[in-house]
This record gives C-alpha cells, structure tokens and sequence, in this order.
C-alpha cells in the first residue's frame, strides 16, 4: 500500500446560509490525538466500555489500530508488512470484540479479509477471507452477525476468452457456535459498494448498502430479511451529464435513513474568444432521505457548496445519542487544498458547519471517519488526503447524552440512539 495508491482507493472525488445555530456549534469541536507516526485514517468505532478505535497507516505503510482508553491514545498494533495488509474499516460487537476490515495482497490480486480482536486480547485472528476482493465497510447486527461491503472481481472464460467483471457485494457473517458462517450477496455488475448500516428494529428496519453504478449512480440497496435478498431503492444522479456517488450511510432513531455522497455539475466560468462557453465541474455535498428507507421515498435533505470552493463530499456519518445525524468529509478548492468539515441537523436543521477544520498551507485535511462512545461524545477523525504525510489527527466534541442505559447492542462505527419509544439503531461509517 504506497501513498499513492493508498489515496486513490478512496472516493474523493450548497447551499450555504448562516445562522446563529450554526455559529454556535463551530466553537465546541477540539483536537484529542494527533499521531505524527501516521499518515492515514480510514475508519473509527467505539465499544460498550467507552474505548475509541480508529485504524489505518503508519508512515512505514503498515496497517495499524490505535485506540484511546481513559482519554489517553496509543498505537493498539500494527501489521509490520509496508503496506501488504491494509485496514480500511473497524467495528465492535455487545461483547466487546472488535471486528476490522479490509485487504491483504495475493499473488495476482487482493484478498479481502476481515480480522477479529476478542475482548481482552491484544493480537487479531482471521475470520473471513475472500479471493480478488476487497472490503471497504463493516458492521455488527444486535445478533452478532457481521456484516461487509466492498467488490470482487469475477473472471470467466468463454471459447477461450477471458472476461474480468467487477461486482458489488455484501458479505455476512452468521454467527454459529462460537464461530461464522460466510455468505455473500452480489448486488450487481460494475458496482462499488462503499458503506453498509443495519437498523434492528422500527420502521426502517434493515440493512443498507450503498455506493456506485457504473461511475455514475448513486445506488442504495435494501435487505429486509437479514442479508438474505436485495432491492435497488435508490438510484440517483444529481445532473443526467455528470457522476454522482454515495458514500456513507446512517439512521435515526424516528425511522429516517440518510445516505450522504458528492453529486457533480457543471457551471459556465467564463467565454472563449468566440462567445463559447467555458465550463467547469462542481462536486456538492449531497445528504438523502428516506422516511422508512423504501423505493420512492428518497429526497435530497442537504446541498452544499461553500463559496469559493469548487468541491465538497460526505465521506462518513453517523447519529448522536439523541438522534442527531452528523456528517463528516471535506470541502476547497481542489483535492490538493481542502478543509475538513462536520455538518449536523442538530439544531433543527442542517446547520451550514458543526467544524470547519483547515490544516496549514499546502495541505488537504479531510475528516474521513465518525463515531459516538457510550457517554454520548463525538469524535470526528481524518488527515491529509492528497498528500499522504502525517499526522493523522482526531477531534472531539460533548455530544447529546444516551435516553436510557444501553446493554443489549453493539457499538458500531458511529451510535446507538435510542428514541422515546425504545426504537435502537445500530449504525457504522465507511470510507
């Protein structure tokens, strides 16, 4: 995993109105960790007893998981293998187990696996590996089951000609007598699946997939029964000539699911010599939402565009324990200069930013996680997504207290929120 192949992997690539609500929640964002011994972070999760776990790479290229416990972060391990294994995601379990996703390089192609850390031990087991794939997202169901997106490559030979396909893919992990069960779901051709949520009970119960079709859809897929089968629920695209992408998933506690990603257009910036016009993309940070998560429901929630920048995505999201969803990305004017920004509909309605995070001249910040521990905080993780240096930096901030004590589901990559009529939602951010 070089820099710039460890970069690339990732799906980068407005309205904007000022309030006072918005002004208030810029202040309260701080900076926890900064690790100078890593260039990049790809995903965070919290467990039951209030440790964070955020994993990614040092600046050896080696996979690693640090973890914070008591306030104080330290490197938790690391895969001394420059770049062979690569850890792109992390979740945890009721039990405390802590799940990661991710790759290993093969021979001919990846291999994608997912680790497991059972509470109280230090190494990681293997417990899922899957041939010329890679995982980008991992979750956690209240039954245990463990649940992964990402792709796989199929190559078939026909009157001997070989045919490469890519396909989207959902793999499960049923948990049987102290170990899994693995079964996978192919949810299309050419398709990339980047984030994945289980809702385990109320009106939007479910788990959600979503990511892109053919480098232009915005694709959300839908299980009602467990992973079993799978429906297209929303497919959109924010200008017919331009590509548009999800990238993460969450929900509330009320039955609403969002899906944030970028939705490209293009504006006139000037004129030729000739009167032609001069066009130029935009990426808008878009947020969609569903009542129930159904076909037909999905509309766009949230449109951003900060002046004078020219490109902004969602990378994670997720909900406070209140219900409030917090969406994580970046924002500037170009994948090489960017500022790394958190928007909330905590106050009512989406406010224009919860934290507006630039890092010095030269840099591109961009906060590429979100998670809630058990007291209710927030933390927001990212780095320099252009140019692959450290450090690595995660910021916190107090966040809406829990509506009863929570035993019985796990803590995933972002919250567990539960509303007035003990509706649970269990959630995870990918990357």
């Amino acid at each position: 995993m070089n820099s710039s192949v460890a970069k690339a992997r990732r799906s980068r690539s407005f309205l904007l109105v000022e309030t006072l609500e918005g002004r208030r929640l810029m202040s309260g964002w701080t900076t926890v960790d900064t690790d100078a011994n890593s260039y990049e972070l790809t995903g965070m999760a919290a467990d039951k007893a209030g440790s964070v776990y955020a994993v990614g790479a040092d600046n050896s290229n080696n996979a690693n998981l640090r973890q914070e416990s008591g306030g104080v972060w330290s490197t938790a391990l690391t895969i001394a293998d420059g770049g062979v294994t690569e850890f792109n995601s992390v979740a945890t379990d009721s039990a405390g187990d802590v799940f990661i996703a991710g790759s290993v390089q093969g021979n001919t192609s990846g291999i994608a696996t997912i680790w497991e850390r059972h509470s109280g031990q230090s190494g990681l087991i293997v417990v899922d590996s899957l041939a010329s794939a890679e995982y980008k997202s991992i979750t956690t169901d209240a039954a245990g089951d463990v649940f992964a997106t990402g792709t796989q490559t199929i190559t078939t030979t026909s009157r001997g000609k070989a045919t490469t396909t890519q396909y989207g893919i959902v793999r499960k992990l049923t948990a049987a007598n102290g170990s899994f069960v693995a079964s996978t779901s192919s949810l299309g051709t050419s398709v990339a699946l980047t984030d994945i949520t289980v809702i385990v009970t109320g009106t939007a119960t479910g788990a959600y997939a979503v990511g892109t079709s053919s480098s232009n859809y915005w694709n959300v897929f839908k299980s009602s029964n467990g992973g079993g089968s799978w429906s297209l629920v929303d497919q959109f695209r924010y200008d017919p000539g331009y590509g548009s992408s999800a990238c993460a998933v969450t929900g509330d506690a009320a039955g609403n699911i969002y899906v944030g990603g970028l939705g490209q257009t293009a504006v006139a910036t000037g004129y030729s010599r000739t009167g032609k016009p001069i066009y130029a993309t935009r990426n808008h940070w878009i947020v969609r939402k569903s009542f129930g998560g159904n076909s037909g429901s999905w509309s766009v929630n949230d449109d951003y565009l900060p002046s004078g920048d020219s490109e902004a995505s969602p990378l994670a999201m997720g909900a406070d324990l209140g219900g409030s969803i917090y969406v994580v990305g970046y924002a500037g004017t170009s994948l090489n200069a960017t500022h790394a920004i958190i928007r909330t509909n905590a106050g009512g309605s989406w406010s224009p930013t919860s934290d507006d995070y630039a890092g010095p001249a030269g840099t591109a910040f961009a906060y590429n996680a979100f998670t809630v521990d058990s007291t209710g905080t927030l933390y927001a993780g990212g780095d320099d997504m252009a140019n692959a240096v450290p450090p690595t930096f995660v910021r916190s901030m107090p966040g809406a207290a829990p509506a009863t004590i929570l035993t019985s589901s796990p803590f995933s990559q972002t919250a567990i929120a539960l509303n007035a009529t003990s509706n649970l939602v269990a959630d995870v951010i990918g990357n």
